[in-house]
């Protein structure tokens, strides 16, 4: 039995899925607005290709934005992920005791009972 995968991630791809069909939409319909507007340029302007761009230039600024903001979560969320797991690594397992700057920790008993003989001099 394979162990049941884990909700957040699964949303969390499902999001970065329609993030990039969003993309996809709003940067065609972006270029669609340029071409349109390229051919209107040249061959001159009709009321059919000034809506065609406009309605091109709204639409895909209503899917691009969201897409864009969410897809920046979703990295986000990934990078934060990645750095938990990478801290979770590198942390010392609560038996071994602090560790101060890469030195070994010392005893208890000898941090309590002061400074050395050799260093009193």
């Amino acid at each position: 039995m394979s162990p049941s995968p884990d909700p957040t991630l699964a949303r969390r791809a499902r999001i970065a899925r329609l993030t990039e069909l969003g993309q996809r939409i709003g940067y065609a319909l972006f270029g669609l607005a340029v071409l349109v507007f390229a051919y209107g340029a040249i061959s001159g302007f009709t009321n059919v290709g000034v809506s065609v761009v406009v309605a091109s230039l709204a639409l895909g600024s209503a899917v691009l934005a969201p897409a864009i903001v969410f897809g920046f979560g979703v990295k986000a969320a990934e990078r934060e992920d990645r750095q938990q797991t990478a801290r979770h690594r590198v942390q010392p397992h609560p038996a071994e005791g602090p560790h101060l700057e890469g030195r070994p920790a010392e005893r208890a008993d000898d941090a309590s009972r002061g400074p050395s003989v050799s260093e009193d001099r």
